[in-house]
């Protein structure tokens, strides 16, 4: 068997070539998810971030070119995906502002300073559930096998103090979410849904949570990714060009 760091790369574009990630062809591969995470946590301008599952470390870079003032930890757990994000962060200039940290965040996230905000694209799928890849590393990526929701949110809740805990989930798992939140022990939560036009059922939902706040769940207004005429949306074109967004979360 081929191993991983030995596989076949690709090189992409992001950000209108802002940002080049290198990933394995046939291993783990980001996708729309993790520049709409990014975009959502820059909403919060932090100056100091933890992300937990960072895989190639797309989302941490992006984050990083949004926000020129940014610095931050990301935490993967998988070595050949560990690997791809140090060699990335390198290879865009991020080497003084970004930190890559192999392990379990369940009890390695304590060795960083607490952080105004923890992010995370987690896996979306419970052990058992569904069909596993016979990708390992698409896998490990997709289905909790190194800890559950509320085991990962659990962890941001340690680390975070005070501050935000944002992640994306897809849009037919809200309630999911939400459940995993209030067990978790955060509060004060909102969710933006991501729909693909008007009217249409949630894609994805950005959630974002703290340690402390006013009980209730917040629902600002959804992200929609295309006009009346199938065109994206200004909002669309802002995710996926980088483009700074208003501050807040709502």
């Amino acid at each position: 068997m081929t191993a991983p760091e030995d596989q076949e790369r690709t090189d992409d574009a992001m950000y209108r070539g802002g940002v080049r990630i290198l990933q394995h062809r046939r291993g783990y591969r980001f996708s729309f998810d993790a520049v709409l995470l990014a975009h959502e946590v820059a909403r919060l301008r932090p100056a100091h971030g933890v992300e937990f599952g960072a895989g190639s470390g797309v989302v941490s870079l992006c984050l990083a070119t949004m926000l020129p003032d940014y610095r931050g930890e990301a935490f993967e757990i998988q070595p050949s995906l560990a690997q791809l994000a140090r060699e990335n962060v390198v290879r865009n200039g991020m080497s003084e502002r970004i930190a890559v940290l192999e392990g379990d965040v369940r009890s390695l996230a304590e060795m960083v300073e607490a952080p105004e905000v923890v992010f995370m694209n987690p896996p979306y799928f419970g052990a058992g559930e569904g069909t596993a890849s016979p990708n390992r590393e698409r896998a490990l990526a997709r289905h909790q096998a190194n800890g559950s929701l509320v085991e990962l949110l659990q962890a941001a809740k340690r680390l975070v103090g005070g501050g935000a805990v944002v992640f994306v989930y897809p849009g037919a798992r809200e309630g999911i979410a939400i459940a995993a939140i209030k067990e978790a022990g955060l509060q004060g939560a909102s969710v933006r849904r991501v729909v693909a036009s008007e009217g249409a059922a949630p894609s994805f939902v950005v959630l974002t949570a703290r340690t402390q706040g006013a009980a209730g769940l917040r629902v600002p207004e959804p992200i929609v990714l295309a006009d009346a005429s199938g065109g994206a949306t200004a909002a669309h074109l802002a995710i996926v060009d980088g483009l700074l967004p208003a501050a807040g979360v709502d």
